[in-house]
């Protein structure tokens, strides 16, 4: 088992606004999602789906896996809503979860669990949840009509939108939700209020949360939107069924196929087959993974990963390349008996927001490369994985030949000749993946294309839509949806991004 022993709990994060629907499993232990202000236990084998436009904080022990499952929705339901999780639904919900992170091109499970989730019932649909700006200016907005209850628009936004006429904001708001400002905040307060009043809460206490003074005044807005007083609502909401029941999932074999999309990574990364048999290759060799094994990807090495259908692998961690280079695996290692579980809570802290404060994040990658075999590390394999984190970061900015060698301190043809002998491929091709695969990390950050251009030194975007398609197949626009960049996703991509950041920062290089 992995070091992970049960501990106080911690409360991650002051409130984020969620850009999309999520479902938040929890695989063990039991956590409690707080919804806008209200909190939502969660048991171990049950999960909490959130609408987007919520603003939301996880209260995580250290034991507790909760599996965040970012852009699957339910029909056109915005209730707040907790699913008992039957197990034939576990692979499922973990191949979703690593199609999520954005390092996987092929086949999905969203819309399968989209499906099956809106046909498992739990209550009357209620006020739904307006649709959110998606301007900066007019989120910020957003953001403090729901934080602000008791503030009324016009001086919210006289505080957040200085030198805004009335007219100019009703005229934005209205073009990116169909509503003035203030039926905006009126509907989103209703649905906030059918939330608290179908967990029981007192209708006084619901009003005044919702920013109201008085019950009468509260009841009678939301009289208009629902048909019915609060009193009602809530008799009919508690009196049913508030947990809903899907059916089985299919078999685990039928899980779509997948595979890594070619890359060059800047930090050694761990992945672990949970089950069937996937192709690892790494700088031209292969290595099998069958169920249960685990493999440390060297930073600065070609690799992609073929994933059959009915198998399933995730990433564990990763090491930055500064860190020092790592010889190729020889063999793969084995997980040990009941080690599962803590090894889903390694591959969740690592790459996403959901984490206990007081547990390192590199765990799970830390077991994997303990149990591994591999080359012997030479001074060619620091200098490889020392570049490539120098790209990924953005620290290097001449790409050129002479100019990596000067950053790394070596002779133009030492550095070319140890990228043809490590690797395979000549400095240019090797140059042209590790770029690449900046800039597709970068896309699923939330970064755009044009951005993305002008940052990897193109003068023009179609130049760079060319050399990106060469190397994935694909426009950018192509393989990033506007949900995987602006998104959850985007948000765990910018984290481990900053985490990088603050590393680097902290570690200078050496020389």
């Amino acid at each position: 088992m992995l070091p992970l022993s049960s501990s106080p709990t911690g409360l991650k994060g002051a409130g984020d606004l969620l850009a999309e629907p999520v479902l938040y499993w929890v695989a063990r232990g039991r956590s409690v999602v707080e919804v806008d202000g209200h909190g939502h236990p969660v048991n171990e084998g049950t999960a909490l789906w959130v609408a987007g436009g919520r603003r939301i904080r996880v209260l995580l022990g250290r034991s507790d896996v909760l599996v965040p499952l970012p852009g699957i929705g339910r029909g056109e339901s915005v209730r707040t809503a907790t699913f008992a999780i039957p197990t034939s639904w576990h692979p499922w919900l973990l191949h979703a979860f690593g199609k999520a992170l954005g390092y996987l091109d092929g086949g999905s499970s969203r819309a399968l669990l989209e499906q099956m989730l809106a046909a498992a019932s739990t209550r009357d649909p209620g006020p739904s949840a307006p649709p959110h700006p998606v301007s900066a200016d007019l989120v910020a907005l957003a953001e403090s009509i729901v934080s602000d209850s008791s503030a009324s628009v016009a001086e919210l936004a006289r505080t957040h939108l200085v030198g805004w006429t009335p007219r100019t904001l009703q005229r934005r708001f209205a073009s990116e939700t169909g509503l003035t400002p203030e039926k905006w905040a009126r509907q989103q307060r209703m649905a906030q209020a059918a939330d608290l009043l179908a967990e029981g809460n007192d209708i006084l206490a619901v009003a005044h949360a919702v920013g109201y003074a008085t019950a009468s005044g509260f009841s009678r807005s939301f009289r208009e939107q629902t048909g019915m007083s609060p009193g009602r609502w809530r008799s009919r909401t508690i009196s049913r069924a508030s947990v809903g029941h899907p059916a089985d999932a299919p078999s685990a074999a039928e899980l779509p196929a997948q595979r890594t999309w070619p890359r060059v990574n800047g930090s050694h990364v761990a992945v672990w087959a949970l089950q069937g048999r996937s192709v690892l290759t790494i700088g031209g060799r292969n290595l099998r993974l069958d169920p249960g094994s685990t493999a440390v990807i060297p930073a600065g090495l070609p690799n992609s990963i073929r994933i059959p259908q009915g198998s399933l692998v995730l990433p564990l961690g990763f090491r930055s390349g500064r860190d020092g280079g790592i010889g190729a695996p020889v063999s793969t290692s084995t997980t040990l008996p009941g080690e599962q579980i803590d090894l889903i809570q390694a591959a969740v802290m690592a790459y996403t927001t959901m984490r206990p404060h007081d547990i390192g994040r590199t765990t799970g990658f830390d077991i994997a490369y303990s149990r591994g075999v591999y080359d012997a590390a030479t001074l060619e394999d620091d200098a490889i994985a020392t570049l490539a984190s120098g790209l990924a970061s953005g620290e290097i900015t001449d790409t050129a030949l002479g100019g990596c060698a000067h950053w790394l301190g070596m002779q133009e043809r030492d550095l070319s000749r140890t990228i043809r002998d490590r690797t395979g491929l000549t400095f240019t091709q090797w140059i042209r993946l590790a770029r690449m695969s900046r800039a597709r990390a970068k896309l699923h950050g939330g970064e755009p294309a044009s951005a993305i251009s002008r940052l990897l030194g193109y003068a023009h975007l179609p130049a760079f839509s060319r050399a990106f398609r060469e190397v994935h197949g694909a426009s950018p626009q192509r393989l990033v949806s506007p949900l995987d960049s602006g998104g959850e996703v985007g948000r765990w991509q910018r984290d481990v991004s900053d985490r990088i950041r603050r590393w680097r920062a902290e570690t200078p290089r050496a020389g």
